[in-house]
């Protein structure tokens, strides 16, 4: 059984660097004992784990959030640091040799100066750490959004896994109704040896698909774990017996990539570092220019007071023209460079909304399909399968086969139910904005003539009933049915 992987889009998306949340972060005084579990966000509602609670939790304690928080808060300390003038310089100087004679008077020199770089180099250096300090918040936000989307993701694994966890123990119920009918048959003489066996053989492969269920929940878990900055073993709280499905999104792709430009982080930070690189080449040529430094001087050993007080001036002479030049073209590059990503990031955040609405698309139909057709016609096959077994019209193999094909039917179902959820997330976060909630319960009965009209998706028809909700029936499964 393949594990449930995260959306390709939403891995691409999380290749990116970490950086984000500043409003929901804590203190980094605050944060350097793990706080107990009574002061953090709750992860549940009404006892079973929800989607926002756990991006909030995520968002809250992760600790890479609290990092990203710092350099944001560092990087808004810049820009006044840049405008700030240097601190004047207090110089003082004697003659040693006027100290301890009388024959002259007492030689002391005390200098105070004051360097002024060439007007507009500190106002373009702290407009360049402004706009640095807007990227680094861009990448505090797309932090946020990535970890907001890896959130849900996790929680739709989380969801799958337990359905899966859940569809196996039924199997596993049937298989062993399935072994006591046809060892039944056997001692009546109607059956064989071999159907026993064959329903124990199937029996032994469904306990070992627990297995490996369950040690893809506890991989789940320790990765929600990670995220919430907690143990690996710890509890989660249950998960949702069943997830809505999204609403179908029926924009164009044009309109979404435009809410996108409009909402990405990634496109912000972008066009902050072209604004920084430009503020840095224009303060570069500015290099050319010289600074200067006034000074004020009192100088004991001038005979006539009015020579004690003196005033000055002096500069540096910008005579290293290469090196100017060179630094001119440095930044020049690095202008040229953040104007080439910028551009860059726009066409993968095209191509990212491009992506996950197909995607979504693509996983919505296939959730329609298996709720609509796929589960009711095989839950129709084992029963029609186990009534003509034990009325000696169908061979054995023909039941297992069916119980095999529902089983994975319904494995299907939770998967593809899990995945329109990962999808539409990979959309969320594609344009821009945090997951949805998509937990509120919507019971779902496949062989429900209305229902099933309701959420039948036609391959011609790209545009289905938005409002439709999937999700198995909260008390009634197949198995359950056909055990009864």
């Amino acid at each position: 059984m393949r594990p449930l992987a995260p959306h390709p889009v939403l891995a691409s998306r999380l290749a990116a660097p970490w950086l984000a949340l500043l409003a929901l972060s804590l203190p980094a005084s605050a944060r350097a004992d793990t706080p107990p579990p009574s002061a953090r966000p709750p992860l549940d509602r009404a006892g079973v784990l929800d989607r926002q609670a756990l991006i909030t939790a995520v968002l809250a304690e992760n600790p890479s959030v609290e990092a990203a928080r710092q350099a944001v808060r560092a990087a808004k300390a810049r820009p006044a640091q840049e405008h700030a003038l240097d601190d004047p310089m207090l110089g003082y100087t004697i003659a040693p040799a006027s100290i301890a004679t009388d024959a002259v008077r007492f030689g002391q020199t005390i200098t105070v100066s004051q360097k002024l770089p060439w007007p507009g180099k500190r106002r373009l250096a702290a407009a360049a750490a402004r706009f640095e300090a807007d990227v680094a918040l861009a990448d505090y936000d797309a932090l946020r959004l990535s970890l907001s989307v890896l959130a849900s993701t996790l929680f739709d694994r989380y969801f799958y896994v337990e359905r899966a966890l859940a569809v196996n123990q039924a199997q596993q119920a049937l298989l062993t109704a399935l072994v006591d009918t046809a060892h039944a048959r056997y001692v009546a003489g109607s059956g064989s040896r071999d159907d026993t066996l064959q329903a124990r053989l199937a029996l032994i492969h469904e306990r070992h698909k627990a297995v490996m269920l369950r040690a893809e929940r506890r991989l789940v878990v320790a990765k929600v774990n990670e995220l919430l900055h907690r143990a690996p073993d710890t509890a989660l709280p249950d998960a949702p017996e069943h997830l809505s499905v999204p609403i179908l999104v029926t924009s164009s792709t044009a309109t979404l990539t435009e809410a996108a430009r409009r909402a990405r982080p990634e496109l912000k930070g972008a066009a902050a570092q072209v604004r920084a690189m430009q503020e840095r080449h224009e303060n570069a040529r500015r290099a050319r220019f010289p600074d200067f430094t006034v000074r004020g001087t009192y100088d004991s050993m001038w005979a006539m007071k009015r020579h004690q007080w003196m005033v000055g001036v002096s500069l540096n002479l910008p005579l290293q023209i290469g090196a100017n030049r060179a630094r001119i073209e440095e930044a020049a590059a690095e202008r040229a460079r953040a104007a080439a990503d910028a551009l860059a990031t726009a066409d993968r955040v095209a191509n990212e909304v491009k992506e996950a609405r197909v995607r979504f698309r693509e996983a919505h139909h296939i959730a329609h399909l298996f709720a609509a057709e796929l589960v009711p016609l095989a839950k129709e096959r084992v029963a029609v399968a186990r009534a003509g077994y034990e009325a000696s019209q169908q061979d054995f193999d023909t039941v297992i086969d069916a119980a095999r094909e529902l089983e994975e039917t319904e494995l299907g179902l939770y998967r593809a139910v899990a995945d329109v959820n990962i999808a539409r997330a990979a959309l969320d976060g594609a344009l821009g904005a945090s997951p949805m909630a998509a937990t509120d319960a919507a019971a779902f009965e496949s062989e429900s003539e209305s229902q099933s009209e309701s959420v039948s998706v036609s391959a011609s028809d790209p545009d289905p009933d938005p409002g439709s909700a999937l999700a198995p029936a909260p008390n009634t499964s197949p198995r359950q049915e056909m055990n009864r």
